[in-house]
């Protein structure tokens, strides 16, 4: 038995029997807690799915025009995110556009991501 990082070979007599693969555990993580080169999916925003559906129907107040601006700017679940540089603003890149976040709001957003970064791009 061979194991790699993301693969199991089983040999007999020197023969390929069964490969297993597994795939990269997902990791939900706060946007203001991701490093650069991080990148994933938006699981919740503003407290809940807040772009699924009926648009923010459940929101009300500041929570819901907070919402519709996210929206707006493609930053709502199931779109996927990648971190450009930490800090205050946070700079993601979200349906190939380079969008600045506060601090604030990125700790509302969670994004389902890998274990694993490139902090080449």
């Amino acid at each position: 038995m061979i194991k790699t990082m993301n693969a199991t070979l089983e040999l007999n007599q020197s023969k390929l029997v069964r490969v297993s693969t597994t795939r990269p555990e997902k990791v939900r993580k706060s946007l203001s807690s991701m490093l650069p080169g991080e990148s994933g999916i938006i699981d919740t925003c503003c407290g809940g799915d807040c772009c699924n559906g009926e648009f923010a129907s459940h929101l009300t107040g500041d929570n819901r025009l907070l919402a519709d601006r996210l929206q707006i700017m493609g930053l709502c679940p199931g779109r996927h995110v990648k971190i450009i540089r930490t800090g205050d603003p946070l700079v993601i890149r979200v349906l190939e556009t380079h969008l600045g976040v506060s601090a604030e709001l990125a700790r509302d957003i969670i994004v389902l991501c890998d274990n694993s970064h490139d902090s080449n791009s």
